[in-house]
């Protein structure tokens, strides 16, 4: 994303033969935070999958804008905080699908693919951009 609006989108899988080249690919990239939803998960599936890392112990994964902390804060009300649940409060699932259309297969039009997930935490993200100031929220 570049101001919130979608400038790329793939799915990168890491293999034993590229994780060095996608990992220094990834993180020679200038960028501002990472986005997710609850953070720990993609730290540690990151870990898992990107084990090394010339950069340190974290390299430099982060800071971190995790979508479920700052609906979390915003909305401490809310019956539930899972990304499904946020989309149909916020964004509707049907806009959601619409978006992602563009980037994913419709075999991964679904919630716990990465794209589709990742695109549903910008579009969550996005919604707030022009109403707080974001870096405050960031991890």
């Amino acid at each position: 994303m570049d101001n919130f609006v979608v400038t790329e989108a793939k799915e990168l899988i890491p293999h034993e033969k590229n994780r060095k080249t996608l990992l220094h690919s990834i993180l020679n990239e200038r960028y501002d935070f990472f986005i997710s939803h609850q953070s720990n998960v993609e730290k540690n599936f990151i870990r898992m999958e990107l084990p090394y890392s010339p950069f340190g112990d974290m390299g430099r994964w982060g800071p971190w804008l995790d979508t479920k902390i700052v609906y979390r804060k915003l909305y401490p009300n809310l019956p539930n905080y899972d990304l499904k649940s946020l989309i149909e409060t916020f964004i509707g699932l049907d806009g959601l699908t619409k978006k992602a259309k563009v980037y994913c297969s419709e075999e991964k039009l679904q919630f716990h693919n990465a794209l589709f997930d990742a695109i549903a935490c910008m579009e969550l993200v996005n919604r707030l951009s022009d109403k707080l100031n974001l870096p405050n929220f960031l991890i």
